[in-house]
Order: structure tokens, then C-alpha cells, then sequence
């Protein structure tokens, strides 16, 4: 799993998104409110894909692994993500869904195979955000992001 060392060490912070989202904005749309609006809608619209069947779609089929890897990945997760943790009160909603999108990297990893948007959904996490929607029809349009702060780094 060394494809997945930047995420193995995301998962070692003591403190989760206590700042703002620090990537681009050029390729994502940055909210700090409704984002589990986005993230959690079943239903998709003209501007916006349903990001859950979404993730789904891109990642069908990208990974079958042994069952003790499989049992490495959700230790990592167990540990990882702990209640005991700080998450700087982001959505509990959406970090549900952490739980399982970094689940699906892990596996990605694993099995060598990261589909194009899973490498947006790494990088968004990386960078301090929660991804939680895509505008537009994908794979036109760009990535939503929730971040902690309506403070954002100047590029």
C-alpha cells in the first residue's frame, strides 16, 4: 500500500480539517454550508450528478482484494478515524461518508487501480476538504468541496 502513504498519513493526524480547504478553486466549487445537500441528495439534477451513485459508478469493479488486506484496510479506518479524534466539527454526515470514501482509496490502493475521480476525492481530503458533489456532468464540470472556512488561501 504504498500508493496510499500520503492517505495513511492523513488518517495519522490528530486533527481533522482545522483549516480551510487549500487546493485549488479553479477545478472545485467551495461551500461551508449545505454541503451534505450535495453529498447526500439521492437525486441528481441538471447542474448537479447524484454524487453518491457517482462514487458508485467510478468505483464498481476497480478492486477485489484477499480478505486480509481487507481486514488491514478497516484496522487503518478503525484507527484512523476514531471518535476520539477532532474533527473540527465538520457535518456528521459527511464524515460518515469519509468513512467510506476512505475506505474505497485504501482499496484502490491496494488493488493498484485509482480511477480518475477517486484521485480528486484523495487530493480534495489531502488538501483539507470533504468532497461532496460534482456540478456539472461528469466528467465535465468540477469537483464541490466543503470547507471548514470561508477563509481561503490566496493562489
Amino acid at each position: 500500500m504504498v500508493e496510499g502513504k500520503s492517505l495513511v498519513d492523513f488518517l495519522e493526524r490528530p486533527i481533522f480539517f482545522d483549516q480551510p480547504y487549500s487546493g485549488s478553486r479553479h477545478n472545485a466549487i467551495v461551500v461551508t454550508d449545505l454541503a451534505t445537500d450535495f453529498s447526500c441528495s439521492s437525486a441528481g439534477s441538471e447542474e448537479f450528478e447524484d454524487w453518491q451513485a457517482l462514487l458508485d459508478q467510478e468505483s464498481r469493479g476497480a478492486y477485489s482484494l484477499p480478505k486480509n488486506t481487507e481486514r488491514k484496510i478497516l484496522d487503518l479506518i478503525s484507527s484512523g478515524l476514531s471518535v476520539d479524534k477532532n474533527y473540527s466539527s465538520a457535518p456528521e454526515q459527511l464524515l460518515n461518508n469519509m468513512e467510506g470514501d476512505i475506505y474505497r482509496l485504501l482499496c484502490c490502493h491496494a488493488s493498484g487501480e485509482l480511477p480518475a475521480l477517486w484521485k480528486k476525492v484523495e487530493r480534495v481530503y489531502l488538501e483539507n476538504g470533504i468532497p461532496c458533489g460534482w456540478r456539472g456532468a461528469y466528467p465535465e464540470g468540477r469537483i464541490v468541496v466543503y470547507s471548514n472556512s470561508r477563509e481561503f488561501p490566496i493562489e
